[in-house]
């Protein structure tokens, strides 16, 4: 038996049983500083489940941070200063993303239900280089 591509939709993360939101709450009170620990019990998820998430987004960050600013580069966005640190900068950019998408009219998007949509789902995925690569956004 075969096995077809599918499509994924955006909000799911490839390989992740939690919805994108889900995770997306974990990975911003990371970033600002909260802990593993407060955040697993907050959001009523497995800790070892939590620490992965953060451990993958951090591993990935710089990556999914340049990518993002091609993406937004595209899109109009004329660029500013930017977070040094790659989980800060990853998440700004997200956010940027968002309010392009939302001044052109997309207003119920929500920011990873959009980071699935750009990467393929591949937000915390190990595979390198990420999907815009070459790829399409579907925007």
């Amino acid at each position: 038996m075969r096995a077809c591509p599918g499509i994924l939709p955006s909000f799911l993360f490839r390989w992740r049983r939690d919805l994108v939101e889900v995770i997306g709450a974990a990975l911003f009170l990371r970033a600002r500083g909260k802990s593993v620990q407060r955040i697993w019990r907050r959001l009523r998820r497995p800790e070892a489940t939590v620490r992965d998430w953060c451990r993958r987004f951090k591993e990935n960050a710089a990556g999914l941070a340049e990518g993002e600013e091609e993406v937004a580069v595209a899109w109009g966005w004329p660029g500013r200063r930017l977070e040094v640190m790659p989980v800060r900068r990853c998440l700004e950019l997200l956010e940027i993303l968002l309010a392009i998408q939302h001044r052109r009219g997309r207003t119920s998007l929500l920011a990873f239900a959009l980071a699935s949509l750009i990467t393929g789902g591949e937000w915390l995925g190990r595979h390198k280089p990420p999907v815009w690569r070459g790829g399409r956004t579907g925007f």
